[in-house]
């Protein structure tokens, strides 16, 4: 999928406002858009030299593709993300950072979103190492097809798997804890509505187990950023993203008692409304025509 500038930079305004005249001036060279400091989130294209700032505060990583585009699209989907968190959720987020699986500490994270290109190169072992300890300490990896291609088809996401020890998985299915977390949905959907693949979990692991991959050619980030989508799918997209993160943050938690509650009071709601718009429909339907004018 090719973006042009003018979509960066309608992306950029839906994330938070970063300024044009930077975008156009930086835009020629592919270099860093730098965001306004007045933006409620923080957004790190790099991460600082204190690690202390992400330890104190929830923060989304992405991980840095060697596409730049992908990189901007990620960066400015997910402040867009945090943004609509702020706004309808109790999860604060304070900002975004990108990441390099190399030389980055990724233990400060639980919410990892990796845009898959065919730029995609081999991780070092000491870089699957961190893939493992932040999968094991309950990291969720969100790995998204973002240049059109499909999960069957993109190299760069099979090099993904590949690197990170991806368990076997299954297609994510409605009523899965992800599709409940916060919004109620049939899938995450994203500029499109493929199927979402997730880890299986195995018969025999530990009640805490989850699973912490969850692989798409969705290409949420563009989604969340309003580039070429309409607001229906935006908002969509925007619930899927949420969903992730309240997986990501509070996954362990879902299935207790009081939050099945919550989601059982959340698909009556629906049940409920949806109802009332097929009596609503019914009684348009049996209503007495009107009068002819003949």
């Amino acid at each position: 999928m090719k973006i042009s500038p003018k979509q960066l930079l309608k992306a950029s305004v839906l994330a938070g406002g970063i300024l044009a005249s930077s975008f156009g001036a930086q835009a020629q060279d592919n270099t860093a858009v730098n965001t306004p400091a007045t933006l409620p989130v923080e957004v790190h294209e790099t991460m600082r030299d204190d690690p202390g700032i992400y330890a104190r505060g929830t923060y989304l990583a992405y991980v840095k593709t060697s596409d730049p585009t992908a990189n901007q699209l990620a960066r400015f989907g997910l402040t867009a993300l945090a943004l609509e968190a702020q706004k309808s959720t109790s999860i604060e987020i304070d900002g975004i950072v990108g990441v390099d699986l190399e030389t980055d500490d990724l233990s400060m994270f639980r919410f990892l979103y990796w845009p898959g290109t065919e730029g995609q190169t081999a991780l070092s072992q000491e870089a699957r190492a961190k893939l493992r300890n932040f999968k094991n300490n309950f990291g969720v990896i969100i790995a998204d097809v973002v240049d059109g291609r499909t999960i069957r088809t993109s190299q760069g996401l099979r090099r993904i798997l590949q690197d990170a020890e991806i368990r076997p998985v299954e297609i994510l299915q409605s009523g899965h804890t992800l599709t409940e977390t916060f919004c109620i949905m049939d899938n995450l959907t994203g500029t499109t509505n493929r199927e979402v693949l997730i880890e299986r979990i195995p018969e025999d692991a530990p009640a805490s187990d989850r699973s912490a991959f969850v692989v798409s050619a969705q290409n949420w980030a563009t989604a969340w950023a309003g580039v070429s989508v309409g607001p229906d799918v935006r908002d969509q997209a925007i619930c899927s993203g949420l969903n992730m993160i309240f997986y990501a943050y509070t996954g362990e938690t879902v299935d207790a008692e009081w939050m099945q509650s919550v989601i059982e009071e959340k698909r009556d709601f629906i049940e409920m409304n949806r109802q009332w718009a097929e009596e609503r429909a019914a009684e348009g339907e049996a209503a007495p025509a009107a009068p002819s004018s003949e």
